[in-house]
């Protein structure tokens, strides 16, 4: 059953028309599953302090949020990149809304995902997506790829310690999830600036697409028939 986005909510719609530099945007938990060190590290060595351009970084944690956000505040510190900004903690629908609209581009070269909420709710508001193809978000990837930049990766063993502290394996197979290089992902970044023009033309098409087919309605109309179908209704 597809999760959904708030298309009232998340839309192309009433974007900020302002002077600033050209935007990526991620969005995500800070950990290593998310590629948030690989992300920050891709951007610093590929636009540096070139203030035409400029990173968002929205972050938290669920645990630890304290050391997290300073371990994340360090890294972004030793890039010494002036055009690197952490927007950290709880945000309301309308700011975190504002953010997408604020913004460019998506990059979100996650290693696996259940659903990819962002990512979801970035191509709802007609932002060109660059990320993985690989695991949960695929489903709803697979109808917009036309705005999308795909980051190459290989497939790897999943060895993270926090990972597998959150969804333990008993017979010790984690699995495997792609794994991005920084080059992978400073290649892709470039590539999402160098085509923007087409890409985001695309990106606004495409987004009627995720806001139509996975509307939250829909996913509700889904989970009945499954619920329908197991005789569980």
């Amino acid at each position: 059953m597809p999760e959904g986005v708030d298309g009232s909510i998340f839309h192309p719609y009433l974007k900020f028309q302002e002077t600033r530099p050209f935007r990526f945007l991620f969005i995500g938990k800070s950990e290593i599953r998310k590629s948030i060190t690989e992300t920050l590290t891709a951007f610093a060595d590929e636009f540096g302090n070139d203030d035409k351009f400029e990173l968002v970084v929205k972050s938290d944690f669920f645990r630890n949020p304290t050391e997290k956000y300073n371990e994340l505040n360090q890294i972004i510190k030793d890039l010494n990149c002036s055009n690197i900004k952490l927007v950290w903690g709880h945000q309301t629908l309308l700011q975190l809304s504002n953010l997408y609209r604020r913004s460019d581009v998506f990059v979100f070269p996650t290693k696996a995902e259940g659903w990819g909420l962002p990512l979801i709710e970035a191509a709802a508001c007609g932002l060109p997506l660059i990320t993985t193809f690989y695991s949960g978000h695929t489903e709803f990837l697979k109808d917009i790829m036309s705005s999308c930049v795909a980051v190459q990766y290989d497939l790897k063993e999943i060895s993270c310690p926090e990972y597998q502290e959150f969804y333990p394996a008993p017979d010790g197979n984690f699995g495997k999830w792609a794994v991005p290089t920084i080059k992978d992902i400073r290649v892709s970044m470039r590539k999402a600036y160098d085509e923007y023009s087409i890409l985001s033309t695309q990106a606004i098409k495409n987004s009627e697409i995720i806001r139509t087919k996975f509307s939250w309605a829909n996913s509700a109309v889904k989970s009945l028939e499954v619920l329908k179908k197991r005789n569980l209704l």
